[in-house]
Formats: structure tokens, sequence, C-alpha cells
């Protein structure tokens, strides 16, 4: 048996209730009296000492007043009047005689004086103790009830405080927030989408998904928290209720019925009339489902689409300066921006994982190869020039995924330099 199990083996005897304790004191009730048993039988069948002419049953009486109460001290005194009645007659007296001799009938009630006396001081003080252990107990119970009072007052004082501290600093509040979002990157803004909401609504579970061409698919763009990550990378808007209100009737959903496999709060980021992406929130606590927080949320939603706006605007503009003309490779300058909003992304939601694929163009003129590579990769990622050479990356993949990228970019007949898995 190692040392782990003889702790538990300690525990679970020390667990279990002691049945032989409320009969020690009447055990050691009746050893205390077989021991003045003993005493009287070597002093010649006398309690009472020749010597020093002192009944040592009253040592016994005593003793068993003090350590348990009354009724034991009783039982004692009962036990030494049969004992010194036994000696007596055991001395050639007569029993009922004894009754009327005042001298007996006083030893008698001395016994009784003792054990009451020896008892009650016992009582006492085993009362005095319970009654401090039943005020420690209201004490702590009162102790409880407060601290648990206070804390729950704090949290709804620093609650009201935010609300306070925001509706009077609302236009500094809303300024930062437009900062943060004041970007011509599309993918840095939905990066900032993420972190913004979560600044403001105290979360830290946040999953942002884009909405397919075809508005049947939304693919996970930006995560945080941990229970953000077991959402599904990929959702069929068909196969969620509240997905299709979000994508097509464009409201906020809120998930009063507690349905599991759904977010708390999920809404919808509409451009040009268009849903074009979805925040879901997890893990709200009970104090955040409050028509306040759904007012920010909105409110964010709205600012979030404003910068969405911009950024299209800007990529449309520039869209000759981004990209190689007629393909979807972007030149280096972009590609590097790219790179970069990936690595500010697996910083905001802890980790990121790029599939980074190196093609060889061979004979093939950029358009061409822009016809073989388009149909394979997805609209979330990226292909550019990286000091020359073209790269396709692909954010949040996996070995899986990238054999299967790299399979299809083979039927197409383009050639794999290389790969590697990149965290950033």
């Amino acid at each position: 048996m190692d040392k782990t199990e003889e702790q538990e083996q300690y525990t679970a005897d020390a667990a279990e209730p002691n049945n032989v304790k409320p009969y020690v004191p009447y055990i050691e009730n009746v050893v205390g009296f077989l021991l003045m048993c003993v005493i009287a039988y070597f002093q010649r069948y006398s309690p009472v000492n020749p010597l020093i002419y002192f009944d040592v049953n009253f040592i016994y009486i005593g003793t068993m007043g003090i350590l348990y109460g009354k009724r034991q001290s009783i039982i004692a005194m009962a036990l030494s009047a049969v004992l010194l009645i036994y000696c007596l007659v055991h001395g050639g007296a007569n029993v009922v005689a004894l009754m009327y001799m005042p001298m007996h009938l006083l030893h008698l009630i001395s016994y009784l004086f003792v054990a009451i006396v020896s008892g009650y001081f016992s009582d006492s003080r085993r009362y005095e103790r319970q009654a401090a252990a039943w005020q420690h107990a209201a004490d702590v119970e009162k102790y409880n009830f407060l601290k648990e009072k206070f804390e729950e007052d704090e949290l709804t004082k620093d609650r009201l405080y935010r609300q306070i501290l925001n509706s009077d600093d609302s236009i500094g509040r809303l300024y930062r927030i437009i900062k943060r979002l004041d970007s011509v990157a599309v993918e840095n803004v939905f990066t900032q989408a993420a972190s913004v909401v979560s600044e403001i609504l105290g979360t830290y579970d946040i999953a942002v998904y884009v909405v397919g061409a075809e508005k049947r698919y939304l693919r996970q763009k930006v995560r945080m928290g941990e229970l953000s990550a077991k959402e599904p990378r990929s959702i069929r808007v068909e196969d969620r209720d509240y997905m299709v209100r979000l994508v097509n009737d464009k409201e906020l959903y809120v998930n009063r019925e507690l349905v599991g496999d759904t977010p708390d709060i999920a809404a919808p980021i509409v451009y040009q009339d268009e849903t074009i992406a979805v925040i879901e929130i997890f893990g709200m606590t009970f104090e955040q489902w409050s028509l306040n927080e759904q007012n920010l949320l909105l409110v964010t939603t709205r600012l979030i689409a404003a910068a969405m706006g911009r950024a299209y605007m800007f990529e449309a503009d520039t869209i000759d300066k981004r990209y190689i003309p007629g393909t979807r490779f972007l030149r280096e300058d972009a590609m590097k921006d790219i790179e970069n909003d990936l690595v500010e992304r697996g910083r905001v939601q802890g980790h990121l994982t790029v599939a980074e694929i190196e093609l060889d163009q061979g004979d093939m003129t950029a358009a061409q190869l822009d016809e073989k590579v388009s149909p394979v990769i997805r609209s979330e990622d990226f292909a550019g020039l990286r000091d020359g050479r073209l790269f396709i990356l692909l954010p949040d993949a996996d070995d899986k995924a990238a054999e299967m990228v790299m399979g299809r970019l083979a039927k197409k007949g383009v050639t794999v330099k290389s790969h590697q898995m990149k965290k950033v």
C-alpha cells in the first residue's frame, strides 16, 4: 500500500462513526467502582482508610462528576452507596438499622452532595462551551451572509459604476472604439471587431463568422476564448434556425431559452443592407444579459459595419495597386500587410496556425496560374508574392486541409515546391 492509499484509508477510518465513544464514561465508571472494591477489600471491607479516616469513594465520585458531569457522578454515588452498605453489612450491621443511624445517613448524604456539586460544575462548564460553540456557529453564519451580501453589493456597485462612467464618457469611449476600428485592411477590421466587442461587453469568448457569397455557409474568421474554440470552423446556415434569422432577417439573437450548442448573444454585421458577418458571444454572466449590453452590441456592430465599408471601398479603389492585374495574386507590399494582419489575429485570439504553400509558376502566366489556383482555395485564403516567389496562405488550417489543397492543385497541374505549418 503506497502513501496515497494509506492516506485514503486513514481518511476513511476517521470518517467512520465511533460507536464505542458513547459508552466510554460508563466503562470508566465501572472500572472506577471495581477499583474502589479492591481498595475496600484491602482496607478490611471498608471504603474509609483507617490511617487518615478518609473515604476514597469521595475521590471516585468527584472524579466521575468532574470528568463526565452529573449523570456519571450520580451513578458513581449509587455504586459507592451500595459498596458502603455492603461493607457495613459485612461488618455485622443490620440493613434496617442503618436507616435509623444518623452517622451512616450523613455519610450517604455526603456522597449525594459530592456527586451533585462536582456534576454541577462540570455540566455548567460544558453548557458554557456548547453555548460558545453555538454562538460561534451563529456568528460564522452571520459573517458568511454579510460577506455574500457585501460581494453582491460590490458587483452591483461596480456594474453601476461602469454604466455611469460609460454614460458620462460616451463620446470618449466611442472615439476609442472608432480609433481601433479605423483601418483600411479588411482582415484587421475583423480582428479588431472581436477585440472591441470583448472589451465593451467584458466577455472573453467571441467568434466572428464571415458569410459566404451564396449565404449558405459561414466561415469562422476570428475567435477568442476556450468556448469559441469548440465551435465549428464552418456552419451551414439552414442547419441553425437562429442563423437564418441573423443572415436573412438581420435581427439580434438572444438565447433566452438557453438552447444548447448556440451562442448566448449573436448579432449580424450589415453592410449595404446585406449581412456580411456574424458575431457570436459565449459564456456571458447573468448580469450581462441586460438590454444595456444588447444595445452596446448593436451600436458596436454598426461601427464595425461602417469600418468594413471603408475598408471595402479602399480595397476597391486600390485594387490595381494591391493585386497583379487580372488575378487575385497580391503584390509583395499587400502580401506583407496580410501577413502582419494574420500576426495580429494570432495575438488577439491567442494562437493561429497558417499553412504556407509555395507554388512553382513554371511557364504559366500569372493569369493562367490564377485560373487554376482560384477554384481550389477559399475566399478567405490568400495568394501573393514574397521575395519574387508565389505563396498561398491558408489561415487557421491544419495538415489535413493543407494536404487536401495540395492534392487539388496537383490535379490542376500546379506544382508545389514546398509547404510548412507556421504558428503566428
